[in-house]
């Protein structure tokens, strides 16, 4: 996913990410894979999926280091939105 999204591919990444979220063995992938999702759509200029997914993170995984950046993923997202 990280090589898709180096590459500028966020769609392929996006997919691949999701593939990850609907195996429920990957479980303890989840929450990095939301993260880089979350990515993934703000580096396609989808902003508010991007936020969705980073809002959904922290109320699915709140006591994990994604959420944290998550966190701060969507402060940086609400700081361009005004600027």
């Amino acid at each position: 996913g990280l090589v898709l999204l180096e590459n500028n591919k966020p769609d392929d990444a996006i997919k691949l990410y999701d593939e990850v979220l609907a195996a429920p063995l990957l479980k303890p992938f989840h929450p990095e894979a939301m993260l880089k999702s979350g990515i993934a759509y703000e580096i396609k200029g989808d902003t508010t999926k991007a936020k969705d997914t980073y809002e959904k993170l922290g109320r699915e995984h709140p006591n994990t280091e994604a959420s944290s950046s998550a966190t701060q993923y969507l402060r940086l997202l609400e700081l361009k939105a005004r600027g």
